[in-house]
């Protein structure tokens, strides 16, 4: 199996792991507070993180790192973390799981490129985006006689997808100082910290945590599976395409789906069903036309150098 093959499977799996970070967000609510578990799940998930790493990782470069890089980091972490996590969790917790798969696979990436970096936003792009929020609009509207009036869960969904796709977005703006790998361990880390001084903050107290062999397990797990969503994607997005890797993304929101079914028996209806196909045909048309774009420009960029 060559390194696209492998590239592929990574991104796949990826989003496999993405699409559970509900299950265990449902089950630790039981015995955490709400920044108490996304502050455990990062901390397990930065450790895990430092054993797979560590051969990538030089510490050295901590004295060399500027302050706006370390403000950088900090901003992406506080996006990433504190909030965009935090709101899925809530949204994984009380809403539809399905209904927050599928809107977490909004396109909410090719929205702020335009906003932020000044992308060019074209009349098809602009209908591939509106597409997107036609279907995000059929699964969070119950009545339509009242179509501004959505569900508490689905926008702090939609708020979840905006700041992580921001902080995201924001890795363009690292040096070259950091690879990837070390830019994602300090971001964990100083993750944690913004989670645990919030936790504190809010009147969270971890002597109220009752931890059983169970609870120990389930932590474990989300720490094995942020610190393997993280490697997936570090290989994945080495080997692949953004275009293609973007297509491959929107899986995340059919293993949500299966996860709802199986785990929790949630069915979706078909006016919700409808609004996932939308988001998902939306994202792969979008990715469609962009990478159109990119093959033009690169053949008249070798027109030119000839």
């Amino acid at each position: 199996m060559g390194n696209f093959q492998k590239g592929v499977l990574a991104l796949v799996l990826m989003n496999f792991f993405g699409a559970s970070m509900g299950v265990f967000a449902r089950y630790l609510h039981e015995g955490m507070s709400l920044f108490q578990q996304v502050g455990f799940r990062i901390f397990a998930g930065f450790l895990f993180s430092c054993l797979i790493f560590y051969k990538h990782i030089d510490l050295r470069k901590l004295q060399e790192i500027k302050l706006n890089q370390w403000a950088l980091l900090i901003l992406r972490g506080f996006a990433i973390y504190l909030i965009g996590i935090s709101f899925g969790t809530v949204a994984y917790i009380n809403g539809k799981y399905s209904n927050i798969s599928f809107i977490m696979a909004f396109p909410m990436t090719a929205i702020l490129g335009t906003l932020i970096f000044k992308d060019k936003l074209s009349v098809k792009k602009f209908l591939y985006i509106l597409m997107a929020f036609l279907g995000v609009v059929l699964i969070v509207v119950r009545d339509f006689s009242q179509i501004f009036s959505w569900d508490k869960m689905s926008l702090y969904a939609i708020l979840a997808v905006t700041f992580v796709s921001l902080g995201n977005l924001l890795r363009k703006w690292h040096t070259d100082l950091l690879n990837d790998k070390e830019i994602s361990m300090f971001i964990l880390f100083i993750s944690t910290i913004l989670l645990f001084i919030t936790s504190v903050s809010m009147g969270e107290r971890i002597t109220n945590i009752k931890w059983t062999p169970l609870l120990i397990l389930v932590v474990i797990g989300a720490g094995i599976f942020n610190a393997l969503y993280s490697y997936l994607a570090n290989y994945g997005f080495k080997h692949i395409d953004t275009l293609l890797a973007n297509n491959i993304l929107a899986l995340q929101s059919i293993y949500g789906v299966l996860i709802s079914w199986i785990l929790y028996h949630e069915n979706p209806s078909l006016k919700e069903c409808i609004g996932g196909v939308l988001i998902i045909l939306s994202i792969i048309l979008l990715n469609n036309y962009s990478s159109i774009n990119v093959g033009i420009v690169k053949q008249a960029e070798r027109r030119n150098n000839l």
